[in-house]
């Protein structure tokens, strides 16, 4: 493999890995997706073993069990998804950069607790759009003719 500054991309690193996707079909059959194994296998082997740990921590967890869900129960697919995000973190912080795990599944998030007033702000807000939104229906409703068709032009405007 060597050094991650040799390799222009981070896509260029993750095939070397032999972790890029590969496709066998023809014009009547359509293949699956598998990985192209073309890298070492020593490295593959070392990001599977370090993918099983990362499927294990609670952040992941919430991304594997969607990523399964979509692939019909199958975990293989997920332990190749996260073996992949981690060969692209593993060039980035060969570049420098300093190793961020939430930036490995961006939409996996802990739930952070609201404090009691910005609770209270967000409810006030939400209420405030319904009864305005309401209120335009109600208005739409009860104007005849052209003018409704104007006013209606007027609400989809703003």
């Amino acid at each position: 493999m060597g050094d991650p500054r040799n390799y222009g991309s981070a896509v260029a690193y993750r095939k070397a890995m032999g972790l890029n996707l590969k496709e066998r079909s023809s014009g009547k059959h359509k293949g699956k997706l598998s990985l192209s194994k073309r890298g070492q296998r020593l490295t593959r082997k070392w990001l599977y073993f370090s993918a099983l740990r990362w499927m294990s921590q609670p952040s992941v967890k919430q991304w594997v069990q969607r990523k399964k869900e979509r692939d019909g129960g199958r975990g293989d697919k997920a332990a190749t998804g996260v073996m992949r995000r981690l060969a692209l973190a593993a060039w980035h912080t060969g570049q420098g950069e300093v190793f961020d795990p939430r930036r490995l599944f961006p939409g996996v998030r802990k739930k952070r607790k609201l404090n009691e007033p910005l609770k209270q702000q967000m409810r006030e807000t939400r209420e405030m759009r319904e009864t305005r939104e309401m209120r335009e229906m109600r208005e739409m409703r009860e104007m005849p003719g052209e003018q409704e068709a104007s006013r209606r032009d007027d609400v989809r405007r703003s």
